[in-house]
């Protein structure tokens, strides 16, 4: 977005689909995608309006030895 301030965060992780045990395959995907699902007290309408709100994004994916989350706001 050029001219416009803007922060972005992106943490990866150690993990992913190689460390997980053969009988839970897809639990890290899964983990990444939970990420704005909602919680006890915002659900996911709360977290994409309040997110979007303020021209943002964010998400999470899974590789076979990653566990990445990312974000990004205009400030």
């Amino acid at each position: 977005m050029p001219g416009l301030p803007v922060i972005s965060v992106d943490v990866f992780f150690k993990g992913g689909g190689a460390l997980v045990p053969s009988n839970q395959t897809g639990i890290a995907g899964l983990t990444a995608q939970l990420l704005t699902r909602g919680t006890t007290t915002r659900s996911s309408v709360d977290i994409a309006n309040g997110i979007e709100g303020i021209g943002g994004a964010i998400g999470g994916f899974a590789t076979a030895d990653i566990l990445a989350v990312g974000a990004f706001s205009l400030i």
